[in-house]
């Protein structure tokens, strides 16, 4: 299956075009690119109107995690909404409980039209594994790691229409130590970047 990678200047990150197989449990047509537009499988322009919510975990535990918010979102006029997830949060909460929490926003945005990004939501220099706070701690093989899970769970799913895969690489001024664009677009394709201890 052909995977499209997209430098978003939007978030600062790399997206990857989620992959839609036969067996598509979304209302929502597949978001496919063609030259410099999102298109609809037919060939249809697609034009985003974005928003980015709260972390899941974080909406969840303060009693916003419900489709009147999703309704909400709706009535705003967006078309697709960007759920960042924190390290810190996906490692409390737990893979399957996290997972679940997901799947029910992203059942609800599907319900109404909206796509998702689903955001791995770090700031910092994931080479060197330096950050600018604690939430946005990870490491290369719990990155890689949680991109297999959600790319083999969502594969199907064309709601959810972009992964982005670091939300904010930066050195702070070299703070955080070097990565050069060559090597972090080398970490971002995965299957040819050996992490320590692989």
């Amino acid at each position: 299956m052909k995977i499209i990678y997209l430098l978003s200047l939007l978030f600062s990150g790399l997206f990857l075009i989620a992959p839609a197989s036969a067996q598509n449990r979304s209302n929502l047509r597949q978001v496919l690119v063609k030259g410099n537009q999102f298109v609809t499988a037919e060939g249809k322009p697609i034009v985003f109107r974005g928003l980015n919510s709260s972390d899941p975990d974080k909406l969840e535990k303060s009693g916003h995690w419900q489709k009147s918010y999703f309704e909400q979102i709706k009535q705003w006029g967006a078309t697709i909404l960007r759920f960042p997830i924190h390290p810190h949060a996906w490692r409390s909460r737990g893979k399957q409980a996290y997972l679940q929490l997901l799947d029910q926003g992203v059942a609800w945005a599907s319900e109404l039209g909206l796509y998702v990004i689903l955001d791995w939501h770090s700031i910092g220099n994931l080479k060197n594994e330096l950050y600018q706070h604690p939430m946005y701690d990870t490491t290369l093989k719990e990155t890689f790691e949680f991109w297999r899970t959600i790319s083999d769970h969502y594969k199907d799913n064309t709601t959810v229409a972009f992964f982005e895969l670091f939300n904010e690489p930066t050195l702070m001024g070299g703070k955080l130590g070097t990565c050069s664009w060559g090597q972090w677009k080398e970490m971002m394709g995965g299957s040819h970047y050996h992490y320590p201890g692989q």
